[in-house]
């Protein structure tokens, strides 16, 4: 019976590692390979003997009752929707935050794994790279100016372009922490700083705000708090990256044309011109004004999860009688989106149950965890991601392996 329970924990395992893969390979090439890989950890707790130990012990811990009472407020706004067809799109993968952390916990991370997610992880953005910067040396200096003076940026392969800054950060980041540990292997931290450097430059090269903002306060939030320890070592390679990142921003034209781009975005929002719903950061401005309206007529309660599109687009109709419906935007930042869905009352505690990981991985002195939520967080100012298959992934990863080794 012993050795019966034994395969089936090995599988358990199995199931686990690959659907990391998938999930890793999925957030960098495909929306279906994300959804497969959560869905396959999920399954994995059916075969592990220590599932139900596992569950008790998560449910005394802080940082899951959290995540699985954000994801019940969704699932329960059911009965304060009647757009069923929006409330399954936003909800659908908020039943897995139940199970996910329960399976992470169940899952021996062997060393080898993590070096294998890594390495995949830098194939991933050394082909997204590759495949972008094809492109670029296609374009003559007259064509990648007027993609950048129109808001979007050189080709990326599948995954919107904000997203994929995203990923380049949190691997950067991630990268960064290996150069400044002296207890690695030299090749390692090497190899780890020939990359880090690599995919700053790339990342500047997208000029994509999110990923610039993003990079420069994990490395610099992380030598903050690492500084005691290592702040030569820290200090020196932060000093490094800093010039680095002026010289960039001096010499490179897609970070100059996307810097003019987003003045005269800005001016034609604030000059209130009829047409400045066409460029981006107009866009979200607006689309968060819409969801402050929204507050504003629904304060108790909120228009409900399921009809936040037809809140949204009697507002637009209204205020842009005429304008096409590619325009009607659902509200751009995830904490004006809570307020709209759940009202003012239950909408302050979403935002505080949203933010929760912040506060315990500060408190658990789990830096880069801490540092990865934060940057996530203040993403989540201008970018309601917690409604994305890639943004539930990133934060279900943040939160299954940042309360791994609870028990570990």
């Amino acid at each position: 019976m012993e050795k019966r329970s034994s395969i089936y924990t090995t599988l358990a395992d199995y199931l686990v590692e690959y659907g990391l893969y998938a999930v890793i390979l999925g957030l960098f090439l495909s929306n279906a390979l994300k959804s497969i890989g959560i869905v396959t950890i999920c399954f994995s707790i059916l075969f592990h003997k220590n599932s139900i130990r596992h569950l008790k012990k998560l449910l005394d811990n802080r940082l899951y009752l959290a995540s699985v009472s954000l994801a019940s407020v969704y699932i329960l706004s059911v009965f304060n929707s009647t757009d069923y067809y929006t409330y399954w799109q936003l909800t659908n993968i908020k039943w897995l935050y139940f199970f996910f952390p329960v399976a992470i916990a169940n899952y021996s991370v062997p060393k080898s794994s993590i070096r294998n997610l890594m390495i995949v992880g830098i194939c991933c953005v050394l082909f997204q790279s590759a495949h972008s910067l094809y492109y670029l040396f296609s374009y003559d200096t007259e064509s990648l100016k007027n993609i950048y003076a129109t808001g979007n940026i050189i080709n990326t392969f599948k995954i919107h372009h904000v997203q994929l800054s995203i990923l380049y950060s949190i691997l950067i980041f991630v990268l960064y922490t290996f150069v400044t540990k002296k207890e690695l292997d030299r090749r390692i931290r090497i190899a780890a700083g020939f990359f880090c450097v690599l995919f700053f430059f790339i990342v500047h090269l997208y000029a994509v705000r999110s990923g610039i903002v993003l990079t420069y306060l994990f490395l610099t939030g992380y030598t903050i708090f690492v500084f005691k320890k290592t702040s030569r070592t820290t200090g020196f390679v932060l000093s490094g990256f800093i010039v680095l990142g002026v010289l960039l921003f001096l010499s490179l034209s897609t970070v100059q044309n996307r810097i003019g781009y987003l003045k005269y975005d800005l001016e034609q929002y604030s000059s209130k011109n009829k047409d400045a719903i066409q460029y981006t950061d107009s866009r979200r401005l607006i689309s968060i004004n819409v969801g402050m309206e929204i507050i504003l007529q629904h304060k108790f309660f909120g228009c409900g999860l399921g009809d936040i599109n037809k809140a949204s687009a009697e507002i637009y109709k209204k205020i842009y009688p005429g304008l096409d419906k590619k325009y009607y935007y659902l509200p751009h930042s995830q904490y004006i989106f809570f307020g709209a869905c759940f009202g003012v009352f239950l909408g302050l505690i979403v935002c505080l149950l949203f933010v929760y990981p912040s506060f315990y991985f500060f408190q658990e002195k789990k830096y880069v965890f801490f540092i990865i939520s934060f940057g996530l967080m203040l993403f989540a100012l201008w970018d309601a991601w917690f409604g994305t298959l890639f943004g539930n992934c990133l934060y279900l990863l943040l939160i299954g392996f940042g309360l791994k080794n609870k028990w570990a």
